[in-house]
């Protein structure tokens, strides 16, 4: 359990799972990095098949998630 504060009042609190959140899928290409910002996990293999069908080299595959201390600031943020 995870516990934000801000101000001396809780402004956020929860397992650290459910304070981040996913934040896409970037591939690393032999043209740069892509960035699939509404993809998810289970969108990978589809993604990797289409660039490899194209004739794009991958080189590396990230699945994007925010930080604890994204959700800080955020949190922070928002009170």
């Amino acid at each position: 359990m995870v516990v934000i504060l801000a101000r001396g009042r809780v402004a956020a609190d929860g397992r650290p799972e459910e304070l981040t959140h996913a934040g896409g899928v970037e591939i690393q290409t032999g043209d740069g990095v892509r960035r699939f910002p509404q993809a998810s996990r289970e969108d990978v293999p589809r993604i990797v098949a289409e660039l490899v069908s194209r004739g794009i080299d991958i080189y590396e595959v990230r699945v994007v998630r925010s930080t604890l201390e994204d959700a800080y600031l955020e949190a922070v943020d928002s009170s």
